[in-house]
């Protein structure tokens, strides 16, 4: 069996997975990685490379200097659409439970999160004297409920999921603090909202882990 993965998966992560299971696999090593490069090189131009790694992995080294340059495409749908590192090409039902549970969340999340937003553009009660009690005036209301609804979208964005929970986990810890020592209304809703988003932030933290992997090495 030959898998392909996207460039995503070009990980120390995915490549002790593979031979745990008793696979083997060739990774691109990138321009933008000097150093494992020049470690591969090494392996490739040492007097004892073929004694010490031997032929096969000699070839493997050379086929992937020699397409370092590039491997830009689709991503593959399992890396589009997992949320869970990658594991089985079978999902076990525990996963698949998992999963659905986390999306379920993520649409209570979004639909609570919205009409958050609406209620500060329609500067509502009790959006408005929140507001007013931080002093902050209305291009505040109106920046927090702009953050909201881009945090909405962003949840129903595999790839973005991750990065909307812990945005709203900052918003969230701010409306909790808010609440106790600015307006002296209950915490309870914003709290639970605050521990809603660090479930879908935790849910999706491979793939956030992931995005920014991808944002530094650029």
């Amino acid at each position: 069996m030959v898998l392909t993965l996207g460039a995503l998966r070009t990980t120390k992560t995915t490549a002790r997975l593979i031979t745990q299971l008793g696979g083997h696999y060739v990774l691109i090593l990138k321009g933008n990685q000097p150093l494992a490069r020049a470690a591969a090189r090494a392996l490739l131009t040492g007097p004892d490379a073929d004694q010490r790694r031997g032929p096969a992995l000699r070839y493997t080294l050379a086929w992937c200097l020699a397409t370092f340059s590039v491997t830009t495409g689709i991503l593959s749908i399992e890396a589009m659409t997992d949320i869970s590192p990658l594991t089985n090409s079978k999902p076990t039902a525990g996963s698949r439970i998992w999963n659905i549970a986390l999306w379920v969340l993520q649409v209570v999340a979004a639909g609570w999160f919205l009409l958050a937003a609406m209620g500060k553009f329609s500067n509502a009660e009790p959006a408005a004297s929140t507001f007013v009690a931080i002093g902050f005036g209305d291009w505040f209301r109106y920046l927090v409920g702009v953050l909201e609804v881009a945090g909405v979208v962003a949840l129903f964005i595999p790839r973005l999921a991750g990065l909307a929970g812990l945005a709203f986990v900052g918003l969230m810890v701010g409306a909790t603090l808010t609440e106790l020592t600015v307006t002296g209304n209950s915490a309870v809703l914003p709290f639970a909202m605050l521990v809603l988003s660090m479930v879908i932030a935790w849910g999706h933290r491979n793939r956030t882990a992931q995005l920014w992997t991808t944002l530094v090495q650029r």
